[in-house]
């Protein structure tokens, strides 16, 4: 596999990512770059609509700056959570299970970013990082149950939003290696989920179980929901999940890039800031009518909700036209669409993979429904 310092460079060179590394091969100082920030944006919506179809009651907050807090059980007497319970209440207690979505801005001090003898440490340069959070809501009888199903859904999100999803693994955390961890933690869990590279491993997201019945709570009456079954009051289990974006993106790039191909970045069709691009190889003669089907083609896509790349190649020159296409695969751009003098006349255009580097031929009227499939799936 390739070094970190190979993968930084590309990363670069693709306006994803730029950094630097220290003596303990960890990346300092990322700062993501334009395509990085879209992917990042990506991230977060996929994020957004994900569902848990065990949990009907769903709910969204977005809050400001916060202070950045390295307790993984903590959180439960800051204001901030009890904010959040309070928000998706109206006059009568919400019933569980339940949800809460939360994204927020943070303050972070690099020297609080938990790290292991055999993790990379990944420390952004911006001022404020992005936290996306979950908050699930059960029955404490079913908490701990519902930890471990939590902690297997989240693997497999990470495994599919990646290029090489046997990366993936889930790791114990000790939750008395935090010294300021709340009391009563005997029954709280925790774990984080990592990926695995040949220079070390790096944290994606950490997930962790406390009983709101088991621990020493403020405010104590602002955290009953109602119960499941029976209708009455009761303190839940809180199962959070908590997502440094920023860190989240920088490691899923590293991912999609560390492969055996020479020049191509595998991100995955979802999450990847272009989805397609159109080539053309034309004859000088019919340049122009090439070039009105390329925009034809290009309003046609961008209306169902493909992201189309700016750039559409329009070239005579064969060997432009394959750099170009080797271009748009170093940008992870997942297909292309090619495009010949031909196609005026039978209306044929082929698709080009870049994960498998085939080419596919389709009509011009099923183009869009198509590819919108593939990439939804």
């Amino acid at each position: 596999m390739k070094s970190l310092s190979t993968l930084l460079r590309a990363l670069q060179k693709s306006s994803y990512l730029e950094s630097s590394t220290n003596a303990q091969n960890s990346v300092i100082n990322f700062n993501l770059l334009n395509n990085g920030e879209r992917f990042k944006t990506q991230l977060i919506e996929n994020w957004r609509k994900t569902k848990n179809i065990r949990i009907p009651n769903e709910y969204y907050v977005e809050n400001e700056l916060y202070t950045y807090d390295d307790s993984r059980t903590s959180f439960i007497n800051s204001d901030e959570f009890r904010d959040n319970i309070k928000h998706i209440r109206t006059n009568t207690l919400t019933r569980c299970p339940a949800i809460i979505k939360s994204k927020r801005t943070i303050s972070i001090n690099s020297t609080n970013v938990e790290k292991t003898n055999t993790d990379i440490l990944l420390v952004s340069n911006r001022l404020g990082s992005t936290q996306i959070i979950f908050d699930y809501f059960f029955n404490c009888e079913t908490g701990l149950e519902n930890f471990y199903n939590i902690e297997r859904e989240r693997k497999i999100w990470w495994m599919r939003n990646s290029a090489n999803p046997s990366r993936y693994f889930l790791e114990s955390y000790d939750l008395n290696s935090t010294s300021n961890s709340i009391d009563g933690i005997a029954k709280s869990q925790s774990t984080t989920v990592k990926t695995r590279f040949s220079f070390g491993n790096a944290s994606l997201e950490t997930i962790t179980l406390v009983p709101l019945s088991e621990v020493p709570l403020k405010h104590a009456n602002d955290f009953y929901f109602k119960s499941q079954h029976a209708g009455h009051k009761i303190l839940p289990a809180v199962v959070r999940s908590v997502i440094n974006v920023e860190t989240a993106t920088a490691v899923l790039l590293l991912d999609g890039c560390d492969n055996e191909r020479i020049n191509t970045l595998l991100l995955n069709r979802k999450l990847v800031p272009y989805q397609c691009i159109i080539a053309c190889l034309h004859n000088v003669d019919i340049a122009n009518d090439l070039r009105d089907l390329c925009r034809h083609l290009k309003h046609v896509l961008e209306r169902v909700g493909l992201r189309l790349s700016d750039n559409v190649i329009l070239t005579n020159c064969t060997e432009k036209f394959n750099n170009e296409i080797q271009n748009a695969d170093s940008l992870g751009i997942p297909y292309a669409i090619l495009i010949n003098e031909n196609s005026l006349n039978t209306g044929l255009l082929k698709i080009r993979s870049r994960d498998t580097t085939l080419n596919e031929t389709i009509h011009i009227s099923e183009i869009a429904q198509y590819l919108l499939q593939i990439v939804r799936s």
